[in-house]
């Protein structure tokens, strides 16, 4: 496990979380909501699906009406010198110019797009910790190039690795999950088995050998064991759990549809998966996946 970057006085810290989508990190935000913490949600989608589509935030604002997202919009256009729809323009192509770069050891140059993306990034993480009052934020960005980059602001960053049972993660990509009517956000789209676990296997490969995260989390084991995951994750940063769960905020602007669900989150294992999934998915899932199985506590052969 890679150690974080040292602390720096009075900034916050960010807890990003990555991995392969379908993972649990949309939960793990709600989770980690408590005194001090701001759960942001995929903040790479910030200017693309935020700004430029106008997607919903969490709260069911767009960000021009968002009490986190307006000043964290308007602070960091303001550093670039153009309006919020220039600038959120130029950082989304920045942006994916600045994660091919970072793909590659050495990549991030100088002076170049990336690194103007990071200081916006920098940025964006200051001023959403200065709108919510909050001194720990949680990016659940899942790229792990993105993760490369957060490291770069300088700012403390702890990466969660946090991994999911492959076949738990194929089933859950057969379902569309659409946001209530009425919010403006992306329909999660379904994808084939072999896709899936492909994607699964070369993302958490990637993050294994070049982003070497602080922690892993296995989503089985935080379902089970909520508390138990928030100090592991609170411990990597150097922090303490606050006692209750009072003060919390999320302002989670791209990520799975249940981020706008409301009320008491209830936590259970999703294992629909091991009754209903046809065996032939599920061997295949097995074989594709099978080098990282082991190394992350899954069986090879899942009996029904």
């Amino acid at each position: 496990m890679n150690s974080s970057t040292p602390k720096a006085e009075g900034e916050p810290a960010v807890v990003y979380v990555t991995g392969w989508g379908r993972s649990g990190s949309t939960v793990l935000n709600r989770i980690m909501a408590r005194d001090g913490v701001l759960g942001l949600g995929e903040v790479r989608w910030l200017w693309r699906r935020g700004v430029g589509e106008r997607q919903d935030c969490s709260c069911g604002h767009t960000w021009d009406t968002c009490n986190v997202w307006s000043h964290v919009v308007a602070a960091t256009a303001s550093a670039i010198g153009k309006s919020p729809e220039e600038s959120a323009k130029e950082l989304d192509r920045a942006g994916s110019t600045a994660r091919k770069q970072a793909s590659v050891p050495g990549g991030l140059r100088s002076g170049d797009a990336g690194q103007r993306y990071v200081a916006a990034l920098r940025e964006v993480y200051r001023s959403a910790a200065q709108a919510s009052g909050a001194t720990i934020l949680v990016d659940s960005s899942k790229d792990p190039t993105q993760a490369l980059l957060a490291r770069r602001t300088g700012l403390p960053v702890s990466v969660v690795h946090l991994v999911r049972d492959p076949r738990a993660v194929v089933w859950s990509h057969r379902r569309r999950k659409a946001p209530p009517v009425g919010v403006a956000a992306r329909t999660t789209p379904t994808r084939p088995a072999a896709y899936v676990a492909a994607r699964w296997l070369a993302r958490n490969a990637f993050i294994d050998a070049r982003v070497r995260p602080d922690l892993r989390l296995r989503y089985e084991d935080v379902v089970m064991d909520p508390d138990d995951a928030v100090r592991r994750i609170f411990a990597s940063i150097g922090r303490v759990v606050p006692d209750g769960l009072a003060g919390g905020s999320e302002h989670v602007i791209a990520g799975n549809p249940s981020r706008f669900e409301r009320g008491d989150l209830l936590l259970k294992v999703d294992d629909e998966w091991t009754r209903a999934q046809p065996t032939g998915q599920r061997r295949l899932t097995s074989t594709i996946t099978s080098p990282l199985l082991g190394r992350y506590g899954y069986p090879y052969r899942v009996r029904p």
